[in-house]
């Protein structure tokens, strides 16, 4: 089993990134995963987002889809899915939760020293938000409360640890999402990693491999308005210099099989600054595109050395050969993205439209993958489609937004994503909307750049459809339906010669 953590609002949005890299079957086959995050703003907005990503996406893996890519790995979620150093706590302050009260009567040293690592602000500020960009906040807190042995999610996470260690066949390994120019996720990372290796040294456990998937600075937003401690753009590169500087005197990389450090040049401004809560929910970013990526390496080879660097050809633009994996991870976006175009804009909506109105024999794939199977549009059916078009909608606008994150440098060009999504009126946060309509004629370009061979237009999707057949006796009701669309999105997509990749220097 492969594990996944996603630590503060930035790793939520990485394991988002690395749900959408699974839809499409970029991990490793037939391997289970265990994903949840750890937050103290548990209201976090883009913490919340990639909550709703990751259960949409266990409740597409719910379908009888047989042996497909799409959706191929089982993913369970922690229960909770989110992890709060606070949960069960009543004020959420440093000094109370220190009891620092108490530490001025009884043990006056402790408390002098807490003085002198904190400042009154520090002590007294209201952390249900999150640690306000203050690391030695959180890792104060998480010190104390991280034990695998006493709370969920980490009680599961420990017992299939147990069981995957003793087991025969390939060597449970973790990754760790997060930043390091924040607070939560630079707290965490080398917290939590170091508390893991404690606890698996403790039960002589040896064959468990940990990563992480450490990011530098990428994205900034105007100062917040407020006079409350909160997290500054503005000291992100002091941040993650002093952050690093403390990791290596301290030797926690030591702690890690691989890190992966990822940050980006130019800093893309994020929408309407906030201190944390619901209205923290940052777009997703093409850097989280390669986070996805540097876990799936992780998980799929393991580096021979312990820092693992990549980089794009040019300043100016991204291409599918400037990504890890290549041209396999471009045919299998470009067929995940084809399958959510003509799912959520053709086949969704015939299906909706027969249940309504009747008049199947209208759709030779409704006959073929319902009719003749005894497959009805009742409402189990239906609301087994509605997950999947709910999956493809968020797929789509995640992508959409991986483009638009860079402005016009570098510039992506992967997916015609102004094929399904457009800009909503202003400027604000989270404007980027699917279209109602898509231009049947803008298909057979989706995936850039166009290439004669690949070219499949929608009308021959249908033909496809129409004719195809699925040699798969694990594929069942809507699931076989499912299965077969997204087999015929992949007809003519190209692997090509291997290109891009991982660069680990000497």
């Amino acid at each position: 089993m492969y594990y996944v953590i996603g630590i503060g609002g930035t790793g939520a949005k990485c394991v988002e990134a690395f749900v959408h890299l699974a839809a499409a079957g970029l991990v490793v086959p037939a391997e289970d995963i265990y994903a949840f995050f750890v937050d103290p703003d548990e209201s976090n907005g883009s913490l919340g987002r990639a909550q709703v990503t990751l259960t949409s996406y266990t409740d597409c893996r719910k379908l009888a889809l047989g042996t497909v890519d799409l959706f191929r790995n089982t993913i369970t979620i922690g229960k909770p899915d989110v992890w709060s150093p606070f949960q069960g706590a009543g004020k959420k302050q440093l000094d109370q939760f220190f009891n620092y009260q108490n530490l001025t009567q009884q043990t006056p040293a402790a408390a002098h020293l807490m003085d002198v690592l904190f400042s009154p602000s520090e002590k007294a500020t209201e952390l249900s938000e999150g640690f306000r960009g203050h690391p030695s906040i959180g890792a104060a807190v998480m010190g104390k409360t991280v034990d695998p042995s006493q709370e969920e999610p980490w009680t599961t996470f420990e017992a299939n640890l147990r069981r995957d260690a003793t087991a025969h066949g390939q060597e449970p390994k973790i990754v760790l999402f997060g930043s390091i120019f924040g607070g939560t996720g630079a707290a965490g990372i080398p917290t939590i990693a170091r508390l893991i290796a404690q606890r698996l040294q403790g039960m002589n456990i040896q064959n468990v491999s940990i990563g992480a998937v450490m990011m530098l600075p990428y994205f900034s937003f105007e100062r917040v308005q407020t006079d409350d401690l909160h997290a500054d753009a503005h000291d992100f590169l002091l941040n993650t210099h002093a952050a690093l500087k403390y990791y290596y005197n301290q030797e926690y990389l030591k702690t890690f099989r691989a890190v992966y450090f990822l940050g980006e040049r130019r800093l893309s401004p994020m929408g309407a600054p906030a201190k944390g809560g619901r209205d923290q929910q940052n777009e997703p970013h093409f850097l989280e595109l390669y986070a996805g990526l540097a876990a799936i390496d992780f998980f799929q080879n393991g580096p021979t050395r312990p820092c693992v660097m990549v980089a794009r050809g040019g300043q100016g633009s991204l291409q599918w050969t400037d990504l890890p994996g290549g041209q396999e991870v471009r045919r299998k976006l470009a067929q995940l993205t084809r399958f959510a175009v003509a799912f959520k804009y053709c086949y969704h909506k015939e299906l909706t439209s027969i249940a309504a109105h009747g008049k199947g024999y209208q759709a030779p794939f409704f006959v073929r993958y319902f009719a003749k199977r005894g497959v009805s549009l009742n409402q189990d059916n239906l609301q087994q489609l509605n997950k999947v078009a709910e999956f493809c909608d968020k797929y789509l606008r995640w992508i959409g937004y991986v483009h638009e994150s860079a402005g016009t440098t570098p510039q992506l060009q992967l997916i015609d994503y102004h094929a399904f999504c457009t800009r909503a009126n202003g400027d604000g946060r989270n404007s980027l909307k699917l279209l109602d309509t898509f231009e049947p004629d803008r298909f057979r370009e989706l995936i850039l750049p166009t290439k004669r061979e690949e070219v499949l237009k929608l009308s021959d999707l249908w033909t496809h459809m129409s004719d195809s057949r699925v040699e798969d006796n694990h594929a069942d009701g809507v699931g076989r339906f499912v299965h077969a669309l997204y087999q015929g999105c992949g007809i003519g997509l190209t692997e090509g010669a291997p290109v891009g990749g991982i660069n680990v220097p000497a």
